[in-house]
């Protein structure tokens, strides 16, 4: 028997969806039922449609109206809200612009170098646009850091989370701005680094899922803080770095828990590092040798 062409096989779909149509339409009359109707543009389309469905659902009318603009939430406070303005101003601590900038700046310059090895590994195991992130994000931070006075740790950071948020995309830019002001509010109240950097990961961890041995930046930040923190006054940095190390090899034998990778074979993402964490990994090794 003779195939029916494309053409006429659409056509006669299309009868039937406007046959099927009416009947809905009188059906609904018939038992004095509001309705109305929508269809995608398949039904005026050039191409061959692929198919087609008819949903009846009685919905009132107010839930198909178009609802009011959404209230900004002033209820919720960060952990910046909560810390006033005057303690950002005056923390305990005191700052060495020269040596923050030195660090951050190293720091900064470090990641924008291995952008090209952050960009491979994650094109191997995730979406392939961590290296541009972290980089786009190094960028930004050394733009605003060029006329401030970093003897003001706090308010810096905590205005830098406002500019990063606009410019600095994928999931670890929200977990580094989450964290960055949960910083600025412990370097206000705390008399260490250490600890400052402690109090902050525990802002972060109410934010995220993400733990030790799940495959994330977190197989970086957790050790690292943890033995610094664990160290002197000024911090165990080198037993930090170490263990950083050990945490972002780690994750080259781990199964994903979160994140795109989890969608792949532990074979594909065997031997690769999770981008994350070793991008993490170069910022602590380029402001350590600061």
């Amino acid at each position: 028997m003779p195939k029916k062409s494309p053409t006429t096989a659409v056509s006669k779909c299309l009868q039937f969806f406007q046959e099927a149509e009416k009947l809905t339409i009188a059906i609904s009359d018939s038992k004095n039922i509001p309705f109305r109707l929508s269809h995608s543009t398949i039904l005026n389309h050039k191409e061959a449609g692929r198919g087609f469905a008819i949903s009846t659902c009685a919905v009132p009318s107010h839930d198909l109206a178009p609802q009011p603009k959404p209230q900004a939430d002033t209820t919720t406070k960060t952990s910046t809200d909560t810390t006033s303005s005057s303690a950002l101003s005056n923390p305990v601590m005191k700052f060495d612009d020269a040596q923050i900038r030195r660090r951050i700046q190293a720091g900064c310059e470090a990641v924008m170098r291995e952008e090209p090895t952050i960009t491979e590994y994650d094109t191997i195991v995730g979406d392939g646009d961590c290296g541009y992130t972290l980089r786009d994000g190094a960028k930004q931070v050394l733009t605003f850091i060029s006329d401030k006075d970093l003897s003001q740790l706090p308010q810096t950071l905590a205005s830098l989370v406002h500019d990063l948020e606009v410019n600095m995309g994928g999931t670890s830019g929200a977990l580094y701005c989450i964290f960055l002001t949960a910083l600025a509010a412990s370097l206000a109240t705390e008399s260490t680094f250490p600890k400052a950097l402690s109090g902050a990961l525990q802002q972060l961890l109410k934010f995220t899922r993400a733990r030790l041995g799940d495959r994330t930046m977190m197989d970086a930040l957790i050790p690292f803080v943890e033995t610094l923190d664990n160290g002197t006054e000024g911090g165990n940095v080198e037993g930090a770095l170490s263990e950083a190390v050990k945490g972002v090899d780690g994750t080259k034998k781990m199964e994903a828990k979160l994140g795109r990778s989890t969608y792949l074979d532990e074979s594909a993402t065997r031997g690769v590092p999770d981008p994350g964490a070793y991008g993490l990994l170069v910022l602590f090794k380029g402001m350590a040798e600061a």
